[in-house]
């Protein structure tokens, strides 16, 4: 291979005979040409500092030497073994370096990147915040409290719909009668009520906020309080059969003292006898329910019932002994569908909150204030309400409706409790239903007992249809049989209690923490199950 001629001044390439450089424009020597580079010797390997021993990589000075100045081009694979004499005596001119297009790599070799590792800590240590597991049941308990509230806000918004109506009937004059008066007030007031409490209590169980043990009055005081409104309306009946009724609207306040009343004294008698086992929340929630929701509900089902029921054929509008198919009508809408429905409906309340129940004792407290409120709205707005003159009748044998639909909806709520809660309990399906059916069967065969009475033969249907009077007040004899129904559910609703206590007897009763428990607490809001104490 030829020797190639490069330039003095920058080392660059000459190609031709030129006399001026086409790199840096150096004039070349007078010679006729530039001078040929001379050729190189071949490259010896250096020993490295840290290991003598071992040469060094062909065309590599090891540290602590310093890399030599570039030369000029050499063959590849090849360096100078000693740099060249540039200084003194015969001192060489050296080589500029080469130009290289931009981007070019130099002689095809690579350099290895270096990383500057960090020397420095984070004087400060974070850590990550944990946020804590809920207690057992805590989510159910927000959810609950949710539905809660959502339900409240619909009973308000209920509520100011029939004020506005009632706003409209008063308007045109036509608001100047008790069953008008009641119909609308009635509905109005427990709304209104009933959603801003269901409001309140919702948003205290999803702050998690602890709710006390329910507590009434003795019930000694809510029956003083009954005795001392039927004797005032007694009084009031005696006053305006002299002298004329009065307004109407001064009524209202006696009817729901008289629906209320009597359902609060079966409450409070209840949660004695079983020693408070329940929280406020809890009871307050499901006679709320049993106050609002629960009547709302059982009338669509019943209404629904009623036309289906009322396809069947009958050749006559009221009972007799030849139309059967009207009894059997009849007793097949009040006795079997009405009992089914409303006993379903009433303990709906208990049911949404029995993961909560722990004990089959506060299960039945719980349920039987859902039937209070039941009783509650219907003694008021139903019966009551729409007697015009005889309201006060119809009061007396109210008195003790709390008592069928109290203890109804406490049985099937225990009955929830078996199926729910009661693992370990023996027979606990047996129990639990029989725990309903007695419920349905004691409601079908109270209704029943109101149809049959009018269809019994004379003379005693006769008698029955007779009056007596209290004053001047009649009342018919045909009422004394339910008064009787009534003292017979009081007996079974002592049993029932008795028999649920018997685990406490001696004892303070069960116990009951809060209702919802602190976030951070590993604990549920009642007692384990009780498996097995309750037969």
């Amino acid at each position: 291979m030829a020797d190639r001629i490069f330039c003095r001044n920058c080392g660059s390439p000459v190609e031709g005979s030129g006399t001026q450089c086409r790199v840096c424009g150096a004039v070349l020597s007078s010679s006729g040409g530039p001078t040929p580079a001379a050729p190189l010797p071949e490259a010896q390997p250096q020993p490295t500092s840290g290991n003598p021993g071992q040469p060094a990589a062909p065309g590599i000075y090891p540290y602590p030497y310093a890399y030599p100045p570039y030369y000029g081009v050499y063959p590849y694979g090849q360096s100078p073994a000693a740099p060249p004499n540039t200084q003194g005596a015969g001192a060489v001119p050296a080589p500029g370096y080469p130009a290289y297009p931009q981007g070019a790599p130099l002689g095809g070799g690579s350099y290895t990147p270096y990383y500057y590792g960090y020397p420095y800590a984070y004087p400060w240590a974070y850590t990550i915040p944990v946020k804590p597991r809920p207690a057992p049941g805590e989510t159910y308990a927000k959810v609950v409290s949710g539905i809660v509230i959502g339900a409240g806000v619909l009973s308000i918004l209920c509520a100011l719909l029939v004020i506005g109506l009632s706003a409209l009937i008063a308007a045109a004059g036509q608001f100047d009668n008790l069953p008008v008066q009641d119909l609308l007030l009635v509905p109005a007031l427990t709304g209104t009520i009933g959603g801003g409490m269901a409001i309140y209590y919702g948003i205290r169980g999803i702050m998690r906020r602890p709710s006390p043990r329910f507590r009434l009055p003795h019930p000694l005081l809510f029956v003083g309080l009954t005795a001392v409104v039927l004797v005032g309306e007694i009084v009031l009946w005696h006053l305006e059969l002299g002298s004329g009724p009065g307004p109407s609207i001064t009524d209202v306040p006696l009817v729901l003292l008289s629906g209320v009343l009597p359902a609060l004294a079966i409450l409070s008698f209840t949660s004695w006898r079983l020693r408070m086992p329940a929280t406020r929340r809890h009871v307050v929630m499901s006679l709320l329910y049993g106050l609002t929701l629960g009547p709302l509900l059982a009338l669509i089902l019943e209404i629904i019932v009623s036309i289906i029921l009322r396809l069947l054929p009958s050749g006559a509008s009221s009972l007799s002994a030849s139309d059967p198919v009207n009894v059997i009508r009849l007793l097949l809408e009040i006795s079997v569908a009405a009992p089914i429905i409303e006993e379903g409906v009433k303990p709906l309340g208990a049911l949404l909150i029995m993961p909560r129940l722990r004990t089959p004792v506060s299960a039945f407290l719980v349920g039987l204030a859902g039937g209070i409120g039941f009783d509650m709205f219907e003694t008021t707005f139903t019966y009551i309400g729409s007697g015009q003159a005889d309201w006060i009748q119809v009061a007396l044998v109210r008195v003790g409706a709390g008592l069928l639909h109290g203890l109804g909806a406490g049985m099937v709520a225990l009955g929830w409790y078996y199926f729910i809660n009661g693992k370990g309990v023996s027979r606990r399906w047996l129990k639990g239903i029989g725990c309903m059916a007695y419920a349905v069967a004691q409601h079908g065969i109270f209704n029943a007992s109101s149809v049959l009475v009018d269809g019994l033969p004379e003379p005693l249907h006769g008698w029955l249809n007779q009056v007596f009077y209290v004053g001047k007040l009649p009342i018919a004899v045909i009422e004394l049989p339910f008064f009787g129904l009534d003292l017979l559910i009081l007996v079974m609703l002592i049993f029932i209690t008795g028999r649920l206590m018997r685990p406490w007897n001696g004892a303070s009763g069960p116990p009951v923490p809060a209702a919802i428990p602190a976030a951070n607490s590993p604990t549920t809001a009642e007692p384990a199950p009780l498996g097995g104490t309750v037969r």
